[in-house]
């Protein structure tokens, strides 16, 4: 536009310099000269029609969805990240059994009730030194006794050590527990009984309502961790890493030789060993408290691999929101002793809030050269309330040859927002990506 003696039409790009933000600004000659100029890049369009300023829609063609995945409730978050195609696989999700959790330890949960405020478990130990460690929120009223597989009662008074909680994920979780670690040396390989009692003073409707005050529920009323000295160990990884309500989710698992495979030398999971498993369980935890237990199988059928190939596996629907414990649990013999290892693993399951349609579609914005990238999407009520972070890969149409070609990444947090009336999470990418690469629309994902 001209500019003229009296007025510069920036419109409060330079806010502070208006008396008026938004009203053209009154200088002279030598100050319009002395103001920055907005240099312009004029991007390559397939028709006249698409580089009219009204920001009508690319053609687009939707290649592959965007992953969206709830990061929370927060007060929005404007930041918008870009990057070559070079940068691709650092996006890539994770396969989820590459990726798992290793333990020399069995784990088991304890469960009171009212009527039976004492609980009793046998514990297999194959070395002959281990540890033992009692976790409960209500500790300070538990006494813990141990026989061995002799009849025999184990002294384990004299080594006890208070230990923190570490298990869990969720802080909230960890302070909710106390421990006291305990150590056995010069052990029996066999059978051993636990039994965990509340004293004399508390009842078990009393024992019951202190466990719901200090936990919030019955679900977390504490744990014993068995470690045993032996390089018999567990390998355990989750089915998938979208935990959401009514979506399959579950535990593999397999035991191997730690000498032969250190747990901090192999990028790839660990080869399954040859200890005789008798029995393998999925035991969860849910957020109101029940347990469920699932057999766990090697016969190819449930996401185990190749059948009988040492590797288990099993699933469930999660029901219900909230935090869930999974615990893997194999059982058998290594040719020496009986042996019991477990890995616990506490992930949090939410609601499908939204869902991608497979619908999106675009707006141009010539004078701050870039392109918004709207992706159509089936919302609940409560998901406007909700951030979410969305990430494209963007594709556009080589100049010379006509060969669709990647320009860049892109990805945000954003909240889902109405556009031409319709729900869409909506992100954007700067123009030079598509000069940087030669291309221009169509624009596909």
């Amino acid at each position: 536009k001209e500019l003229n003696d009296k007025s510069c039409p920036f419109l409060a790009l330079h806010p502070g310099t208006s008396p008026h933000p938004g009203e053209p600004f009154a200088c002279s000659r030598e100050q319009q000269q002395s103001r920055p100029q907005l240099t312009h890049r004029t991007p390559t369009f397939t028709s006249a029609e698409e580089a009219r300023p009204d920001m009508r829609p690319f053609s687009l063609l939707v290649v592959a969805l965007a992953l969206v995945a709830a990061v929370g409730q927060a007060d929005p978050v404007s930041k918008a990240l870009s990057g070559p195609p070079s940068e691709f696989p650092y996006h890539e999700l994770p396969q989820a059994d590459n990726n798992g959790v290793s333990a020399d330890s069995a784990a088991y949960f304890i469960n009171f009730s009212a009527a039976t405020p004492t609980w009793k478990r046998t514990l297999s130990v194959d070395a002959t030194q281990f540890g033992m460690a009692v976790y409960s929120p209500v500790l300070t009223h538990l006494s813990v006794t141990l026989v061995g597989p002799d009849g025999n009662a184990v002294d384990i008074a004299s080594s006890a050590t208070p230990v923190d909680f570490l298990a869990a994920d969720d802080s909230s979780v960890n302070s909710q527990f106390t421990g006291t670690f305990y150590t056995v040396t010069n052990a029996q390989p066999g059978d051993y009984v636990i039994t965990v009692t509340c004293d004399d003073s508390v009842t078990g409707e009393q024992l019951m309502a202190m466990l719901r005050a200090k936990a919030g529920q019955d679900q977390h009323q504490g744990m014993v961790f068995l470690y045993n000295d032996s390089p018999d160990y567990i390998f355990t990884h989750l089915t998938d890493y979208q935990t959401i309500v009514g979506k399959s989710l579950g535990l593999g698992t397999r035991m191997y030789d730690a000498v032969m495979h250190a747990r901090n030398n192999f990028s790839m999971p660990p080869t399954a060993g040859r200890d005789l498993i008798s029995d393998a369980n999925l035991e969860v935890v849910y957020p109101d408290g029940h347990i469920e237990v699932t057999p766990m199988h090697d016969d190819g059928l449930h996401n185990d691999g190749a059948a009988n190939d040492g590797e288990y596996a099993a699933t469930f629907l999660p029901s219900q929101p909230g935090q869930y414990v999974m615990q893997a649990s194999l059982s058998g013999n290594n040719g020496k002793s009986d042996f019991i290892r477990t890995t616990q693993h506490f992930v949090q399951v939410v609601e499908q809030s939204l869902q991608l349609t497979g619908n999106a579609f675009a707006s141009l914005h010539l004078l701050e050269q870039r392109v918004a990238l709207h992706f159509e999407v089936a919302a609940t009520a409560n998901a406007a309330s909700q951030n979410y972070r969305i990430y494209a890969e963007v594709y556009g149409v080589h100049q010379k040859d006509k060969s669709v070609r990647a320009a860049a990444w892109v990805s945000t947090i954003t909240q889902v927002q109405k556009v031409r009336g319709k729900q869409v999470l909506t992100a954007e990418v700067d123009l030079a990506w598509f000069a940087k690469a030669g291309v221009q629309g169509p624009i596909s994902l």
